[in-house]
């Protein structure tokens, strides 16, 4: 069976070497204000979008109305 204190050099190396690396940090605060406004567009972009598609069926919609009434009334 190994002796803990055996093991002490070792642990003190692996100790060292990982106190000797240096972390490295990147700050993004700065990005998040871009993050957040383009994201406020995208959803600006998809309401637009929905009524968009909305006013174009409801057109379609109009439009098909228009032409039953329009055949009927010549058929009078």
């Amino acid at each position: 069976m190994l002796h803990p204190h055996a093991l002490a050099p070792s642990f003190t190396k692996i100790r060292e070497w990982y106190q000797s690396r240096t972390v490295i940090s990147r700050d993004y605060t700065s990005y998040f204000a871009t993050i957040n406004e383009l994201k406020d567009k995208i959803r600006i972009a998809s309401k637009l979008n929905a009524k968009t598609v909305l006013d174009t069926d409801n057109a379609r919609l109009a439009a098909e109305d228009f032409k039953m009434k329009l055949l009927q009334w010549n058929r009078k």
